[in-house]
């Protein structure tokens, strides 16, 4: 089976690479890490956010979490809330492990409320408004080349991704927004295991959120594509 092209895509640069081999591969992340050290010494004291990548087996399949695939209807995010709320007494009966939500949904906080809970849910199977990431570039090679059947279109897709390079972040009024939630919680083993990190798109609609595509939201900011 010949090896296919590979895609990775980075925020904050627009650049497109083509790969076709391992060593190629390593020679990009070290240069991109590279980058991201000087990023970091050259914006201090400023924040500059870890390196998170993700691997797609299938370079034409988009930045979508589980719940974008099965609607692409946006749920609003006090629904989302109330559903995971209505699915806990079953799971803690089911697992025995005790998960303690909020009764009240603040929805001007970014990270939600029940945040560990949709974490675990997503490690099995329930659909999240998360799309997971890791940071590690090998785990995501892993998901990108685990597949034995080549790609239709003969390219598989590592993206990378920076929240914050230094400098504050921009928001165009009502148009959704990427927002990264950290690694730190309590969930499936698979989720340190696999270096995890999540982001979470979010719009403002009327007084609330909505869970809104990343795809969009990269459109707007502006991506760096690897073939």
């Amino acid at each position: 089976m010949s090896h296919p092209h590979w895609l990775m895509e980075e925020v904050l640069y627009l650049n497109t690479v083509n790969l076709d081999c391992w060593e190629r591969f390593e020679e990009t992340v070290s240069s991109i890490f590279s980058n991201w050290q000087k990023l970091k010494t050259t914006k201090a004291p400023f924040y500059v956010s870890p390196l998170i990548f993700r691997g797609h087996a299938n370079a034409s399949w988009e930045l979508e979490t589980t719940l974008e695939r099965i609607t692409k209807r946006e749920i609003e995010a006090e629904e989302y809330y109330r559903t995971i709320r209505s699915v806990r007494p079953a799971v803690v009966t089911l697992t025995e492990k005790e998960w303690k939500i909020p009764e009240d949904f603040d929805s001007q906080k970014i990270v939600p409320p029940g945040y560990e809970f949709m974490v675990y849910l997503r490690h099995h199977g329930f659909p999240p408004p998360l799309l997971d990431w890791t940071r590690s570039p090998f785990v995501a090679a892993f998901f990108a080349f685990r597949s034995r059947e080549e790609p239709k279109d003969g390219e598989a897709a590592i993206y990378s991704y920076v929240e914050y390079g230094g400098h504050a972040r921009s928001f165009i009024g009502n148009a959704p927004t990427v927002h990264g939630l950290g690694p730190y919680v309590v969930s499936h083993k698979r989720h340190y295991a696999q270096q995890c990190e999540y982001t979470i798109c979010r719009k403002r609609v009327g007084s609330g959120y909505v869970y809104s595509s990343h795809a969009a939201a990269f459109a707007i900011t502006a991506l760096i594509k690897v073939h």
